[in-house]
């Protein structure tokens, strides 16, 4: 579909232009964005690599600037401490034990404390999703330069794609009580792998911050709260590791004792196909009931192997703790777990329950500003606004390789970039558990919205729970943030807070800020040429689209330039670019074939089988089972086609007009993606079971003509064994995809075993 088809119709603004606010939060940047710098979302890099934010940017402009000609960088504008934390979801596409480093970096150089390499993909048993997370505390000067850069650590050549990846930083000025440091051992040394029995255990601080309401001496693993209260608390650990199947958690302990809920240990190490390097973090809120608590935090083997594991050289630990006022605004709770059996691993996604004040006496609930009812887990806010949530669990169980996926809702959509799916159990060498940790920011909330957080299924299946030492699970904290207000006296021009292009063209949204923009004066060229754009003005926000007259080439770049004026007569101009990363490859005009029924959409499909499964799950050999070219060994002739609906002997393939959907499965069971659950059973293949009642040794291939380049209405539904051919694009069509409407001349066969 055409972008303008998704537009409201072009209204007609005169010259008189209203000023409205940006959404923005106080002291703040969100940005998000899906590719990298070069254009690519392909993880593989061999350099580290800036995220690119192009497809959301919120920033307070007094504090920061994010320019979309180099979209990649955030610029501080004021010396300060800074909260940088960033979430990046991933995809694996190819290639076992992808695994990818995120790491902030400051003037092009790596900041102490923000290494993350918790984004294992075995790409077995389903496991194909992982994530990046940390969040630590930065001291910054006014013009620094902050980057998310990513670096591919192992199984290179294998292919893994960014995800709606986010960024989020705070000005975290001398009003606010903190404590922030960095650690790159124990009491006991550099092995964090030790013993449950171990006394040295706990990471030792260097302090970067400390205010008055901490006490904390030289290297002290010791973190003294001198008041009670709230403290809101980060802590990352990177790790490497000679062994094989290492894995080492840390424990969130508050005078000696761990919290509910407090222990992160996402940091498999398999050490094979060079993957020797993972990390581990904890977010959440530790609760200090009389002054002078104690807060340490200790590291601890969570598998069989005693291998050394250490900070790798040159990185360090980080730690950030916070007095909250939970007084206003705030919502904490502690869950067991999701649904009524609180199985972490449910195969369709299932809401997390939230404990009341009631059911958890830690819980915190501003009923002014959310309401929770018990046994729910949908919370309500009141107000209108931007809201911080910080997530954390620690789950165990499973079989080999489960990764249970957890994600964030709005009113049930979900929110984008808000996912974490760090929970890897191998369940080999001890290896049973696995957590997860996430910073979003919730933007642009309406009074009565409701927020959820749900888990499903990723990687294999079988039940996941929570920990057997400990009956919390899951842990929530939503704040709300004060809004961003401009100064009228200092006013800041519209800016632009997304861009993005692809084989359709390209799209610009464009939002007041102190002084607004006319859209009048809005023009672009690309490659050069000055071009028609449609632009949109609602409230605040501009949207400027342009299409492409002709399909580009694939992977193409595409250089723009935009300009506009806002209110006041001043011009703003800006140079951007974007690349086609959609691989197709264009038809050509002499496929053309006639006499062909047009008014009869669908396939044609020729079904094979041989029993015996000679094919052997060879794409060649299933060539030459289509053409009927095997022998029999025992008779000196060829194999029958069991899938032959006469039943003639000799190899025989009947067609089989298919009108509609294909969706089928050698036993008719409900599997894949697309099922009975969601409205698309299964059914069997034509001809299956064969003349000999056997399911196995199928191969089929499926034929259809685009009607004058456009969509037949028929569907194949790609399921995960299943996999569709290099995408092609006619001249003037739209692509395949999975679930999309059928474009393939002729698809890969389909073989089963």
């Amino acid at each position: 579909m055409k972008l303008s088809k998704l537009l409201p119709i072009l209204l007609a603004l005169g010259a008189t232009i209203s000023v409205t606010t940006q959404a923005a939060v106080q002291n703040v940047a969100f940005l998000q964005g899906n590719t990298l710098e070069n254009g690519s979302p392909n993880l593989s890099v061999a350099e580290p690599t800036a995220i690119a934010w192009g497809s959301g940017s919120s920033i307070d402009p007094t504090v920061f600037d994010h320019a979309f000609d180099a979209n990649h960088q955030l610029v501080v504008k004021k010396d300060g401490d800074y909260l940088v934390s960033y979430t990046v979801p991933m995809l694996g596409a190819s290639g076992a034990r992808q695994t990818n480093s995120m790491e902030v970096y400051v003037n092009g150089e790596p900041a102490a404390g923000t290494l993350c390499a918790s984004t294992y993909i075995r790409n077995a048993n389903n496991h194909l999703e992982s994530s990046a997370h940390n969040a630590a505390l930065l001291q910054l000067s006014a013009g620094d330069v902050i980057e998310a850069k990513t670096l591919r650590l192992n199984a290179a050549g294998s292919i893994s794609n960014i995800e709606t990846a986010s960024l989020y930083v705070e000005l975290i000025d001398n009003s606010r009580s903190v404590f922030a440091g960095t650690a790159t051992q124990t009491v006991g040394g550099p092995n964090l792998n030790q013993d449950d029995f171990s006394t040295t255990s706990a990471l030792q601080w260097t302090s970067s911050r400390k205010d008055a309401a901490f006490s904390h001496s030289g290297n002290s693993a010791t973190i003294t709260l001198p008041e009670t209260g709230d403290y809101l608390v980060f802590v990352n650990i990177p790790m490497t590791s000679a062994g094989a199947r290492t894995s080492v958690g840390v424990s969130v302990l508050l005078n000696g004792s761990k919290i509910p809920g407090g222990r992160a240990e996402q940091g498999y190490i398999r050490n094979a196909t060079n993957h020797d390097t993972a990390s581990i973090h904890w977010s959440g809120l530790v609760r200090a009931i009389s002054p002078g608590q104690t807060l340490t935090f200790i590291t601890a083997q969570r598998s069989g192997i005693t291998a050394d594991v250490t900070v790798p050289a040159g990185k360090a630990a980080s730690v950030y703790v916070e007095k909250v006022d939970t007084s206003s605004g705030v919502y904490s709770s502690g869950a067991f777990g999701p649904g009524d059996i609180a199985d972490w691993n449910p195969p369709e996604k299932t809401t997390i329950t939230w404990l009341s004040p009631e059911e958890n006496i830690d819980s915190i609930i501003d009923t002014g500003v959310y309401s929770h009812s018990t046994g729910s887990g949908e919370i309500t806010v009141r107000q209108d606004g931007d809201y911080l949530l910080v997530y954390n669990d620690n789950i165990e169980g499973g079989n080999a390789r489960v990764n249970p996926k957890v994600t964030v809702q709005v009113n049930g959509s979900n929110v984008p970039g808000a996912e974490t799916k760090t929970h890897y159990i191998r369940n080999a060498d001890s290896h049973v558990a696995a957590s997860a940790s996430l910073v979003h920011l919730l933007t642009g909330l309406k009074s009565n919205d409701v927020v959820t957080v749900s888990v499903e299924q990723e990687g294999n299946t079988a039940g996941v729970f929570a920990p057997q030492d400990d009956f919390i699970a899951g842990l929530l904290f939503l704040q709300k943030k004060l809004p961003f207000v401009p100064d009228p006296n200092d006013p800041t021009p519209p800016r632009i807070v997304f861009f993005g292009g692809n084989i359709d063209g390209f799209e610009v949204r464009i939002e007041d800020v102190a002084i607004a923009l006319n859209p009048d004066t809005v023009e672009a060229t690309v490659n050069g040429q000055a071009v028609a754009t449609e632009v949109t003005k609602v409230g605040g926000s501009t949207t400027v689209i342009y299409q492409f007259d002709d399909f580009p080439v694939s992977l193409s770049t595409h250089e723009v330039q935009l300009s506009y004026s806002d209110a006041d007569g001043n011009a703003h101009s800006f140079s951007l670019s974007f690349t086609v990363t959609e691989i197709f490859t264009e038809m050509d005009p002499t496929w053309i074939v006639e006499g062909v029924n047009t008014s009869a959409p669908g396939f044609v499909a020729r079904v094979t089988q041989i029993g015996l499964n000679v094919h052997g799950s060879s794409t060649a050999n299933a060539e030459n089972q289509l053409r009927g070219t095997y022998v029999d060994p025992d008779t000196g002739e060829l194999y029958p086609n069991e899938a032959n609906l006469n039943f003639t002997t000799g190899w025989v393939v009947n067609p089989v007009n298919v009108p509609g959907v294909i969706n089928w499965e050698q036993d008719a069971l409900s599997a894949g993606n697309f099922n009975d659950g969601n409205g698309f059973p299964d059914v069997f293949i034509p001809g299956i079971p064969g003349n000999f009642q056997s399911t196995d040794g199928i191969v089929a291939e499926m034929i259809t003509f685009p009607q004058d380049f456009t969509p037949l209405e028929s569907t194949v539904m790609m399921d995960s064994r299943y996999l569709p051919a290099p995408p092609f694009r006619t001249a003037v069509g739209e692509p395949i995809s999975e679930n999309s409407t059928a474009h393939v001349v002729r698809q890969t066969p389909c073989l089963t075993s």
